[in-house]
């Protein structure tokens, strides 16, 4: 017997930089981290979105979001997302958050692209050549 499965999978990962200071609050499943990410879509617009950290991935990546991690710092952030909706004065809000399972910080690079868009490549500020 042949039977076909389809597997859900709930898996995302984004980079942006930090845009809020991180906090903390008390959640079903114990204290939380929480913090803003602006994801640059393009050189006009940018998408927000808020980073969650709970539970075992907390304290996986707990000294990183309280030392390394504060706001305008780029970051990658791998984990789950979840849409939840309000209401609030009669009007419906989505809000969309990363419950990450990983935090990292990220290097920035410097490109320079050619006027027709045919080359890209990355600059090394640092070297002295």
């Amino acid at each position: 017997m042949r039977k076909t499965v389809f597997l859900n999978t709930n898996k995302v990962v984004i980079s942006g930089n930090i845009c809020s200071d991180v906090t903390s609050h008390q959640s079903q499943k114990g204290e939380a981290k929480r913090f803003n990410i602006a994801h640059n879509l393009s050189k006009d617009e940018a998408m927000f979105l808020t980073v969650v950290v709970l539970g075992n991935a907390k304290s996986t990546v707990e000294s990183k979001v309280s030392a390394e991690l504060a706001k305008g710092k780029p970051v990658t952030v791998e984990g789950r997302l979840r849409i939840t909706k309000n209401e609030k004065d009669g009007k419906t809000y989505f809000n969309h958050e990363v419950l990450a399972e990983k935090v990292y910080q990220t290097e920035t690079k410097t490109i320079e692209i050619s006027d027709d868009g045919s080359e890209v490549k990355f600059v090394d500020e640092d070297m002295p050549y």
